[in-house]
């Protein structure tokens, strides 16, 4: 059960109640992904001090935004969040890495993900910085470079 729908949010005078979703001269900025839209069109060229609040309705992925706005601003220091890994999440993670995009990386992952996937969290273990197993259902991305 979701605890929205997109739908309810296109309805609603978005632009002038969310919370949050003012950048840096006041003004709101909302986004909803449709079906077989590419990030580049939903997000387009990213903005010093943005904040963009979104919805994917599924047709992309945590990663696939996180290295989105890596190749926007440049190598950072990445902590996140997750629930499950794939092999192809992970080795898109590895690539990154190796590359220099990704400086840093840390991560707090659902301890079930070792008895689930161990080969995948042998290698995300191999590729982070800090990696910690807990009770974690979260999906959580920060980016930190020094701009």
């Amino acid at each position: 059960m979701s605890l929205f729908s997109a739908n309810d949010l296109v309805k609603k005078k978005i632009e002038k109640t969310v919370s949050g979703a003012v950048n840096a001269s006041g003004t709101h900025v909302f986004k909803i992904g449709k079906a077989n839209q590419k990030l580049t069109e939903v997000f387009g060229s990213l903005l010093p001090d943005q904040v963009i609040p979104y919805v994917s309705l599924g047709d992309w992925s945590t990663h696939d935004l996180l290295f989105f706005i890596l190749e926007q601003i440049g190598p950072a220091r990445v902590w996140f969040t997750t629930w499950a890994n794939s092999e192809y999440a992970i080795r898109q993670l590895y690539q990154f890495v190796e590359h220099g995009m990704i400086l840093q990386l840390k991560g707090i992952f659902d301890y079930r993900n070792g008895i689930r996937k161990p080969a995948e969290l042998q290698f995300l273990q191999k590729i982070t910085t800090e990696i910690k197993p807990a009770k974690c259902h979260a999906k959580v991305t920060v980016i930190e470079n020094d701009k």
